[in-house]
């Protein structure tokens, strides 16, 4: 699991709970309280209740609450990297009213301290590759600003991934296009995208961060929920049902939320629900409360985990399953990937070899393992190799050692699923994209599979054979190949498509049934990154 350095503000913050405005000269009843404090230490405290090894890179002053700062981290299992300080610790005053809204009144004391140069000597030394590095606060720390891109380079020179959140700039500077290309996920609320982007509009803001560089965008919305942004989805997510009692820290939270689910490998749409989980059971609670992993894991239980997007037509199906290949290989070029063969992805192959002689992607370093395959046939026309090789693998630039495809005239079956099995096993699969059958089959994986199969032979039964539409110029095989639901399932990512109202039953059995072997592609309902593609045509028994 790659290592997160969460970088910015460490302060402590004194907590004034009363329903009245001030007023001057009276006494008035108040509850107070205080807790470890700052948009970084916020997260990284959070990050750490959910089991993410996390450092927090921060000045720390000479005071009063120096010692009670450090316990609280080592309490929360926060790695320390601190700078010392002669100065007084930050503090904030927070005045939290009924309902949960707060106003905040701060002294950043020994934080003003804090450079991108003493940043750069407590991390870069240990960074590794695909390790994150967290900006909190940046806006309340002028003197980081001075290197900062250089400090940004150095990071992306060391493969490690930027994640930045914008916090209010009481200098109102609110610069960021210098810097936005460097950054992986942006993280800001509605207020200081109108105040980044200069309008009200907001979509009219999200392109403008997009014009400035950005990558993928988060857009935290309170009780209105949050929104995410890339080059290929929009995706919005309303808010949990709870009653809020102090709103304070619940950004910060938030962003802990959405990178744990990130680096455990759930999609941005399950980072969306589990972000959102985190904050909603922080602002819950009157005292400062750590979600942990157990709750999140619970949370999720009984819920479907799948994505499901519909688009207009076929083509805009096949156009957008290639955007996704694309992506995947551009973020990861020696990507190990499996694509089914049939009439559904035809129109993927097309869009991906265009996108190949247009250079937009490389198969030079990626890995094909082929899905399923017949055996024992006659004519090899009659294959998936042959579906595959024709309108795909032959037209990009695969290395021939990197494509890993059934010996439909292998003498021993079981040595054969083996070695496909030994593959995958060295070479995790990183994103495969599946098909579906009317019967919600998926690769050769027939109702009644085990959830838990691995590469395996099955029978080709005439019924299911006629199901399929399948022609054959040769002898009718009488068995199939197929990597099994528990090898598919291992993957990164995976993708479903799937077109025409014959499949839109299936579509519904596979979203709305409970998970069970008796629907095969009910399975992806667990998995934490997948999505189903549909047209108008297939998706239109899907009630959302």
């Amino acid at each position: 699991m790659p290592k997160v350095y969460a970088i910015g503000d460490l302060n402590t913050d004194f907590f004034t709970y009363t329903g009245l405005p001030a007023r001057f000269g009276e006494e008035q009843n108040a509850g107070f309280t205080h807790s470890i404090g700052g948009n970084a230490a916020n997260f990284a405290v959070a990050a750490a209740a959910l089991g993410v090894d996390v450092s927090l890179v921060s000045m720390v002053g000479n005071g009063l609450f120096t010692k009670f700062l450090k316990a609280e981290l080592s309490k929360s299992k926060v790695n320390k990297l601190l700078v010392n300080s002669d100065s007084p610790n930050g503090f904030s005053n927070i005045f939290v009213r009924k309902g949960g809204e707060r106003g905040i009144f701060s002294n950043k004391g020994a934080l003003m301290e804090l450079t991108s140069v003493l940043v750069s000597k407590k991390i870069l030394s240990k960074l590794k590759k695909d390790d994150v590095v967290y900006f909190g606060g940046f806006f309340h720390l002028p003197k980081l600003r001075n290197g900062f891109v250089n400090l940004l380079k150095s990071i992306r020179k060391k493969g490690a991934k930027i994640f930045f959140d914008a916090t209010f700039d009481e200098y109102g500077k609110w610069e960021v296009k210098s810097f936005l290309s460097f950054i992986d996920i942006f993280f800001l609320n509605k207020v200081e995208l109108e105040h980044i982007s200069k309008t009200k509009n907001k979509t009219k803001g999200i392109k403008k961060l997009f014009s400035m560089g950005a990558k993928e965008v988060v857009l935290k919305l309170g009780s209105e929920g949050a929104e995410y942004y890339s080059n290929t989805q929009t995706l919005v997510m309303p808010a949990l049902n709870v009653k809020p009692i102090n709103t304070t820290g619940a950004g910060d939270f938030f962003n802990a939320g959405f990178i744990y689910a990130l680096l455990n490998g759930f999609s941005a749409w399950n980072s969306l629900l589990i972000s959102n989980f985190v904050a909603g059971k922080k602002i819950e609670q009157k005292q400062y409360f750590k979600p942990t992993e157990s709750m999140v894991k619970n949370y999720l239980k009984n819920k479907n985990l799948v994505e499901v997007v519909k688009v207009k037509n076929y083509n805009l199906l096949s156009k957008l399953s290639c955007q996704l290949i694309v992506e995947q290989l551009n973020i990861k070029p020696d990507s190990i990937i499996s694509i089914a063969a049939g009439k559904t992805p035809i129109g993927l192959y097309e869009e991906l070899v265009k996108a190949y002689k247009k250079k937009k992607v490389s198969f030079a370093n990626a890995v094909f393992v082929e899905l399923d395959e017949y055996i024992g046939l006659t004519d090899e026309k009659d294959s998936f190799e042959y579906v595959l090789q024709t309108n795909f693998l032959s037209k990009v630039n695969f290395k021939k050692e990197n494509i890993f495809i059934f010996d439909l005239h292998a003498k021993n079956i079981s040595t054969e699923c083996k070695r496909i099995d030994s593959v995958v096993r060295k070479k995790p699969l990183d994103f495969v994209l599946l098909g579906i059958g009317t019967n919600c089959h998926i690769a050769y994986n027939e109702p009644n599979t085990s959830f838990f199969s691995e590469t395996h032979v099955v029978s080709t039964h005439p019924k299911i054979l006629r199901a399929r539409e399948q022609r054959f110029n040769g002898k009718v095989p009488a068995r199939a190949f197929t990597l099994g639901i528990k090898t598919i399932t291992s993957a990164k990512k995976i993708v479903l498509i799937a077109n025409g109202n014959h499949k839109s039953n299936a579509i519904k059995k596979t979203v709305s049934s409970k998970p069970s072997a008796k629907v095969p592609a009910s399975i992806l309902q667990k998995h934490p990154n997948s999505t189903i593609i549909v047209d108008v045509a297939a998706g239109h028994l899907l009630k959302n």
